[in-house]
């Protein structure tokens, strides 16, 4: 996990943006049309679909508007999302999720980063995959 600490952020509260190295959301085995997604809020917190324990943060300490100073960016590698830009930098909220309805194993890969809006310079950096099976 990298960590940067920020003591003057532009225009957010001091904190530290961090990701986990890799972050795995793995739904397991469904009938139906099942989904895998992530969830990143502009107060500092992001939600897996794969965890009904609640949130976790990116931004230490969160609070409203945390994201603001912040881009953040899915660069896929493997697979595709069913919804959500990819390759880019965005402004916070962003999701991603990936969707299959027909039987086989639905997964993708790539690399988040998180970086200051204005300079670019990266704050955070780690893998997402996402992947479940259809039955």
């Amino acid at each position: 996990m990298r960590r940067i600490l920020l003591t003057e952020p532009v225009g957010g509260a001091a904190g530290t943006v961090s990701l986990p190295a890799a972050i795995s959301i793995d739904e397991g085995t469904f009938s139906g049309e099942p989904s895998a997604s992530i969830s990143f809020d502009n107060d500092g917190q992001y939600v897996r679909s794969d965890d009904g324990t609640g949130t976790y943060n990116w931004f230490s300490p969160d609070s409203p508007g945390a994201g603001s100073p912040y881009e953040i960016r899915y660069t896929v590698t493997s697979g595709s999302v069913s919804t959500g830009t990819v390759n880019t930098w965005l402004t916070f909220p962003q999701t991603w999720t990936r969707t299959r309805a027909t039987p086989g194993i639905s997964t993708v890969g790539g690399t988040l980063e998180i970086r200051l809006a204005v300079g670019g310079a990266i704050q955070a950096t780690g893998t997402l995959d996402m992947s479940y099976e259809v039955i």
